[in-house]
């Protein structure tokens, strides 16, 4: 019952979150681009590898919270607690974020339209969170 309240929520508010006015770029906003359906999501986590110039196998990656919030292709809500790597949007820099950063990353997840499929998914904005901030990794609760 819980995670059925849960679900209608979120779905409200990425229902509102379409309509232009509605939302500003974080968790669950929404916006049509070449017919893909744009939702950005705002979560925080830990850096655990920054891209190294001239090493073409390093990448940005971090250790994230777990995302209630997160719709997956077919409509599924909830995304766990992991360690992602992700492509930097057009003009983001990495500037001054170090391995073991705590940090707010707002990343774009392009969807077909329907979120019938995922097509791909990059940061768009990086903050440095204190460095006592507390994270919580704890995974969803399972669906029963």
């Amino acid at each position: 019952m819980k995670n059925a309240l849960w679900r209608g929520c979120c779905s409200a508010a990425l229902v509102l979150c379409s309509v232009p006015a509605g939302c500003k770029p974080s968790s669950g906003s929404s916006a049509a681009a070449n017919d893909a359906v744009i939702v950005n999501y705002t979560v925080r986590g830990q850096v655990v590898e920054v891209p190294v110039e001239g090493d073409v196998k390093s990448e940005f990656r971090v250790r994230h919270e777990a995302i209630p919030e997160y719709r997956q292709a077919g409509g599924k809500l909830g995304m766990n607690t992991m360690t992602m790597p992700f492509r930097l949007g057009e003009g983001m820099s990495l500037a001054g974020v170090e391995v073991g950063d705590k940090v707010a990353l707002t990343f774009a997840v392009e969807y077909d339209p329907g979120f019938a499929k995922l097509r791909t998914y990059y940061a768009v904005k990086v903050e440095e969170l204190p460095g006592d901030t507390s994270l919580d990794f704890t995974p969803l609760p399972k669906d029963e």
